[in-house]
């Protein structure tokens, strides 16, 4: 991909990490053309238990916490009208277990089973399995989507954009979470910042580049805060091996020595929360 999603200028290489970047609108992407069947692999059971996360069901609890502090802030938007729910990349259902009793419906979706399955086995949640550029929904609407640090995955977000906009009426709600990589941290770090890892993360925006988005989509940004998040200690040292040291097998092992309880907060002012109200 040499063309931007968001603008549609030429990018450019950026140096590091096989990224390019738009000189007109700042978006930054992975050089990598990826498909269906890819993505689908990459998100099957590994992904949570090994790969990106030492053990995703067992930092249940702390990932709730997170969710729930999300949602307070979701709330402050929200009027009586938003009463149907939808997340796009619902994994194993946290978020809408946190947030049933808030709304009138909750529905999601997510490519992989094994999270799928989950969701419904354990939470009886309405979700399925899927794509949701491929999800058939007939003529339903929804006043409120997520995409919980969902958007740098896909390898087209403005499609994705265009679709839940086109479920919406004036005055529903996007909430996006992502990072920034034109905070201060991403910019110090470069190519070791932590959010870079393609194939999984194949956009990065800006604070610039996704408002620019959501407006070519029909929403008008009506918040944005850098928002910290609870991590259990046991999924940092995860990560930090397994990403950062490129050893995932001695990350996981380094991780089970490491009580399961012990959370730390964390704000390095480079994951944006936006919340966006459709035209």
């Amino acid at each position: 991909m040499t063309t931007c999603e968001v603008c549609g200028g030429e990018g450019v290489a950026l140096g590091y990490a096989g990224l390019r970047r738009c000189p007109v609108c700042s978006h930054v992407w992975a050089d990598l053309s990826i498909g269906k069947d890819e993505i689908q692999r990459l998100y099957q059971r590994s992904y949570f238990f090994g790969d990106e996360y030492s053990n995703y069901l067992d930092d249940r609890r702390i990932i709730e916490k997170n969710f729930a502090s999300r949602l307070a802030t979701l709330e402050r938007f929200r009027t009586a009208a938003h009463r149907r729910l939808f997340e796009i990349g619902c994994a194993y259902g946290f978020f809408l277990n946190t947030a049933r009793n808030s709304f009138d419906s909750v529905e999601g979706i997510d490519v992989s089973q094994d999270a799928v399955g989950y969701a419904v086995q354990q939470f009886g949640l309405p979700v399925t399995c899927g794509d949701w550029l491929d999800a058939d929904v007939s003529d339903r609407t929804f006043d409120v989507v997520c995409m919980w640090d969902t958007i740098e995955h896909l390898a087209a977000p403005r499609r994705y954009l265009e679709k839940a906009s086109s479920r919406m009426n004036a005055g529903s709600l996007v909430a996006i979470t992502t990072g920034d990589i034109g905070s201060l941290n991403a910019r110090f770090q470069k190519g070791r910042w932590r959010l870079i890892h393609p194939p999984t993360h194949l956009h990065y925006f800006t604070r610039r580049s996704l408002t620019r988005l959501l407006d070519r989509c029909g929403f008008r940004v009506v918040h944005v805060e850098y928002s910290g998040v609870y991590r259990s200690a046991r999924g940092m040292v995860h990560n930090l091996v397994s990403l950062g040291w490129r050893a995932p097998r001695l990350g996981t092992w380094l991780g089970r020595a490491v009580p399961s309880r012990l959370d730390l907060y964390m704000n390095l002012y480079d994951i944006m929360y936006i919340v966006a109200e459709r035209r």
